[in-house]
């Protein structure tokens, strides 16, 4: 909520052509769509965020805290939590999947995938999701965080083998994709499902131009064609010795 509000939106007008109407004929949508263009990057309000929270575990707003009624608290966290639940990625593939298809977007990725996909993807997060809420309200509820590192070689091992690795870029993507986020986690992890599509190809990492295992020459020797002009100059500027990196000058982009 706090870096939604610092950043700073441009909204444009989309026109797209449906499938078709009643009679056959291609129909036309018009949305306005809010693209995010840049964030106010500053430190003052985490500053004071920080100094709040401080603020409130000492005594004497504690016992403020205390004066509140209970349901000003439920009602607050109702909000937060609707607001996390409509942009959730298993409401969008519900929704998706009840939805007429003259009022799908012909732009949408998730055309691309089977809906028998969609609907064995969405099973396996409505049992983690349902697993995680059952044992909280028994006995074990000291298991929860079992739940939920049992996710973790079931999208690792198991989905893998249950779907493509098309389905799995669409339908569970990288969150953190920017550039200057995976440059600072030593480059884009290598998928479990890109990893078996290679071996099912005979291809290696430094083959199709991975620079998860490419050791620091090698990176900078691979500016191929998809790399942005801009990525180029910093390249270029930082073998140069004109500065310290991309990511290090002090300027994120």
């Amino acid at each position: 909520m706090h870096t939604d509000s610092l950043t700073e939106y441009k909204d444009k007008l989309v026109i797209s052509h449906e499938t078709e109407d009643e009679n056959g004929q291609p129909m036309e949508r018009r949305r306005k769509v809010f693209e995010a263009e840049s964030v106010v990057e500053q430190r003052i309000s985490h500053f004071l965020m920080g100094l709040a929270i401080v603020g409130t575990m000492t005594g004497p707003l504690l016992i403020v805290l205390g004066t509140i009624p209970r349901c000003l608290f439920c009602g607050v966290f109702f909000v937060v939590g609707w607001g996390s639940i409509e942009g959730n990625g298993m409401t969008q593939k519900v929704i998706f999947l009840i939805k007429e298809r003259r009022f799908i977007d012909p732009a949408e990725p998730l055309l691309q995938v089977p809906r028998t996909k969609i609907m064995l993807f969405l099973l396996f997060q409505i049992l983690g999701v349902g697993f995680s809420v059952a044992i909280s309200q028994t006995i074990g509820a000291i298991g929860f965080p079992v739940i939920i590192i049992s996710l973790i070689p079931l999208r690792w091992s198991v989905m893998p083998h249950l779907f493509t690795r098309q389905q799995l870029e669409i339908m569970d993507a990288l969150t953190a994709d920017s550039d200057v986020v995976l440059c600072s986690l030593g480059g884009k992890p290598i998928m479990p499902e890109v990893a078996l599509e290679r071996r099912k190809k005979g291809i290696t990492s430094v083959e199709e131009g991975d620079s998860g295992n490419m050791s620091d020459k090698e990176k900078d020797n691979s500016t191929g064609e998809n790399e942005s002009e801009e990525m180029r100059r910093r390249l270029d500027m930082e073998q140069s010795g004109r500065t310290t990196g991309p990511y290090h000058s002090g300027k994120h982009d």
